[in-house]
């Protein structure tokens, strides 16, 4: 979707296969009672800078007299 838009948006992506193969994982754990508490995982992503991506704005300074 990313590459359909004007400008290209900036996105993550996600590893995708990693995600499901640990979804199954768990699901299987649960299903044959072998759950224990719940798990916290790390995944890489990717970062795909498009046309969406820049410098954060200014606000104006206010100047007292």
């Amino acid at each position: 979707m990313a590459g359909t838009t004007d400008p290209r948006l900036t996105v993550l992506t996600l590893p995708s296969t990693e995600l499901g193969r640990m979804g199954v994982e768990t699901l299987v754990d649960q299903l044959e009672e072998r759950g224990g508490p719940m798990r916290q995982a790390a995944v890489m992503c990717r970062f795909e800078e498009g046309q969406s991506t820049g410098p954060a704005q200014r606000k104006p300074s206010s100047t007292a007299s």
